[in-house]
């Protein structure tokens, strides 16, 4: 659980200084993902993968929007997460 907050207050870190009045929506959007990802790791494996894989690119997709940085293979890693998690 630790790790999912640790995750969660990165991706506000970089995103509160440019969400300008989102600000605390990004806050309670972080507090929704831990809870989801926190939820899933009471199925089992796959709910756990799923949760972190669900952590990951809703934050990366956050960190996209409003810090203006992109990973290298942004894309790549992001419709990857996505298609695991909608096939397993």
């Amino acid at each position: 659980m630790v790790l999912y907050e640790v995750a969660a207050g990165v991706m506000v870190w970089l995103c509160f200084a440019e969400a300008g009045p989102l600000a605390p929506a990004i806050i309670a959007y972080a507090a929704v993902i831990i809870c989801m990802a926190v939820l899933a790791t009471g199925l089992g494996v796959v709910g756990t993968l799923g949760g972190i894989s669900f952590l990951i690119s809703d934050s990366l997709i956050a960190i996209r929007s409003f810090a203006g940085l992109e990973l290298p293979q942004y894309s790549f890693l992001l419709c990857s997460l996505t298609l695991w998690r909608r096939y397993y």
